[in-house]
């Protein structure tokens, strides 16, 4: 087993909208390919996992449901989404840690086509039948209390995910925020989850009943 961490700096590891930088692509592809022709490991998407917190967990989020077929299973901790499918809704006070000219430098001015397209809420919609066909694990978690309100835009994309009919594992941590004591037991679920992901792949039990329930009510 490999465990490899990239430092993408503060790119939310988009590849940029003028082109500067290529994140997306280069963890999707290059970086993947790369891992596997140097490091002593099986090298198929059946034991591939790919996880992040924060601004790692968009990537995660971001990458995982673009390119669901390279990937056993996806755990986004805290990510950085937002709760809105397009850039003109998504609440002012969620963009408030990103500030306008970052925003800028990653997808263009004005931003909303770009950050529409890499809008992971709206890539689970628009890439829904490939993200149910390869089977991927999808496990998100966030604390109620984060300080970025990053609970918002973490529950709105398990709301886009269950719309969709994706399945996945979705955890609301009571008093947990985006920094503080309560990260080191949800870490532990993190790898729990990836755990079973290696050993199990069948669906979560509870998921199946809750997506069930709701394709009856329609």
């Amino acid at each position: 087993m490999a465990v490899v961490t990239p430092d993408a700096e503060r790119s939310f590891y988009l590849d940029y909208a003028d082109g500067s930088q290529r994140w997306e692509t280069f963890i999707a592809d290059e970086f993947l390919t790369h891992l596997r022709a140097t490091l002593p490991v099986a090298g198929t998407a059946e034991t591939t996992l790919l996880a992040g917190v924060s601004m790692g967990g968009h990537g995660t989020c971001l990458i995982g449901l673009r390119y669901p077929d390279r990937f056993r299973a996806v755990a986004a901790m805290e990510p950085a989404v937002m709760p809105a499918l397009d850039f003109a809704d998504v609440p002012s006070e969620n963009l408030e840690f990103q500030g306008a000219d970052v925003l800028a430098e990653r997808y263009g001015s004005p931003p909303d086509a770009y950050w529409n397209a890499n809008n992971p809420a709206r890539i689970a919609g628009e890439n829904a039948g490939a993200i149910i066909d390869s089977g991927i694990r999808i496990y998100l978690e966030v604390g109620d209390e984060d300080f970025l309100r990053l609970n918002d835009g973490t529950e709105f994309l398990h709301r886009a995910l269950l719309d969709a009919g994706i399945k996945h594992e979705y955890r609301l941590v009571l008093g947990g925020n985006h920094v503080g004591r309560t990260l080191a037991p949800r870490f532990d679920d993190v790898l729990g989850f990836m755990a079973r992901a290696l050993e199990n792949p069948g669906p979560d039990p509870v998921v199946e009943q809750i997506l069930d329930m709701r394709r009856r009510s329609r």
